[in-house]
């Protein structure tokens, strides 16, 4: 079993090799903790440091790139099937009528000549594009607070905005 300062020296080692995605690293620092105490369980008299750099040379030439690369692909791929699976909830019974009520209020409420109604409909929307962008902006707060990147968020960033 691996100290918890091990642990962190793995972190550190994945950070040092490119790997800047918190959720990347965690998979990773598990993958290699366990080919580690493998190695050092087969092998009694291996230190830690060189049992990671033989753990870290059976990663081939290119190193950990090729499993960020994944990972990148899935988390894409991930963000994308739930970005539409949340768009296609919108439409089902119930949120398709409200649809269509939302639609006749704004058609109606723009048919009618008075500046108030309609100055009060764009005050509407302006303030919900801005509580959108004031959102987003308190989740980049809390990942920035962390100090960690995540793959997952920014991913889901780019498809949401």
């Amino acid at each position: 079993m691996l100290t918890k300062e091990q642990i962190e020296y793995l972190f550190l080692f994945c950070r040092k090799h490119f790997v800047k995605y918190y959720d990347v690293q965690v998979e990773l620092v598990d993958h290699l903790a366990n080919a580690i105490e493998l190695e050092m369980k087969n092998d009694s008299k291996l230190t830690f440091e060189k049992a990671v750099e033989n753990v870290h040379s059976s990663f081939g030439v290119m190193g950990f790139a090729p499993l960020v690369a994944e990972k990148q692909k899935i988390a894409e791929k991930q963000s994308r099937r739930l970005f539409f699976q949340l768009f296609k909830e919108q439409f089902k019974w119930p949120k398709i009528l409200l649809f269509f009520i939302l639609i006749a209020a704004i058609y109606t409420i723009c048919s009618i000549t008075l500046i108030s109604t309609k100055s009060i409909l764009v005050a509407v929307l302006i303030s919900s594009v801005v509580f959108y962008f004031l959102a987003i902006s308190q989740l980049q707060l809390l990942v920035k607070k962390s100090g960690k990147k995540f793959l997952i968020i920014e991913f889901s960033w780019s498809v949401l905005l």
